[in-house]
């Protein structure tokens, strides 16, 4: 065997699948990543009657190189930070924090969410034409509040832009495992914050617990007089650096967000169904960010 020189695969069948799965999603413009494809080709294996496959990095190396599989991009924010007022902040914290168990203080924060937006990369067979299609534009609002040991995850603010979405005609929306609101933004904005915190508020009374709430410093946070909840403004220009839920929590629950929403497209796929984005509900986008956060 030559140098550099690949072997033969150990199944070729699954390879022969494999490479199948990955055309098919090409075609239909589906964007896989590295672990999509560990997962599909572990799946396959035990269709095809393999015992002794593992989803392992090696094969997924192997395989890529042996198909000269390529990885694309398909055409957080740090900004101006003021490091100073950083360090200030972070010496007054200590005493900001010291009447509070960790259990009652709480960041919340919104991010904006392109519910029906494929991922941007994606592996590509070498003869596949590589195209991204229209992306979508639809975009909501979610906001997202946990508390400092990580012991709870309040019930996810959901902004979207229709009061009454086809999809939910028939379902009560005190029932969905989110508060879904909506305005013609699908933007937060003070209105919807203070109804946000109001509820927070009333939970917190039932429960006999006083919190403290850290949010962003901006217009569609203003500040309110509650009795169980004592808001804490972070400094303008910093949440980058500051915002517990911006250093690493929103982008992990966005990944997840994506990893469902394109097992789904995939399942399709797999089925005989020719995926579609618009058959993507707001209702489905809604279960799927529920699931995402664990």
């Amino acid at each position: 065997m030559g140098k550099g020189k690949l072997k033969k695969s150990t199944f070729p069948e699954l390879d022969n699948s494999l490479k199948t799965f990955i055309s098919q999603c090409n075609d239909n413009q589906v964007n896989i990543s590295k672990s999509l494809i560990k997962t599909t080709s572990t799946v396959l294996a035990k269709e095809l009657g393999i015992d002794n496959y593992e989803g392992s990095d090696g094969y997924f190396y192997r395989f890529k190189k042996r198909h000269n599989l390529k990885h694309y991009t398909i055409n957080g924010e740090s900004g101006s930070v003021s490091e100073e007022a950083v360090v200030e902040w972070s010496q007054k914290l200590q005493n900001i924090i010291k009447d509070y168990n960790p259990k009652d203080i709480y960041n919340a924060d919104e991010t904006g969410l392109f519910w029906r937006l494929m991922p941007n990369k994606t592996y590509s067979l070498q003869n596949k034409k590589c195209e991204g299609g229209k992306k979508s534009k639809e975009r909501v609002t979610i906001m997202l509040c946990t508390n400092m040991d990580g012991s709870e995850k309040l019930k996810m603010l959901f902004i979207g832009k229709s009061k009454n979405p086809r999809c939910m005609k028939k379902i009560n929306k005190r029932q969905l495992p989110v508060t879904y609101k909506a305005n013609k933004k699908s933007w937060i904005n003070s209105e919807l914050f203070k109804e946000f915190l109001t509820e927070i508020n009333k939970d917190m009374i039932l429960k006999n617990r006083k919190i403290l709430l850290f949010v962003d410093n901006c217009t569609a946070h203003p500040n309110c007089t509650l009795t169980n909840i004592k808001l804490e403004f972070l400094p303008k220009n910093t949440t980058s650096k500051l915002q517990p839920l911006d250093q690493g929590i929103i982008r992990s629950f966005k990944a997840h967000y994506k990893t469902i929403f394109v097992r789904k497209l995939i399942t399709d796929l797999r089925c005989g169904i020719k995926p579609e984005l618009k058959k993507i509900s707001i209702l489905y986008a809604i279960n799927i960010a529920k699931k995402s956060l664990g």
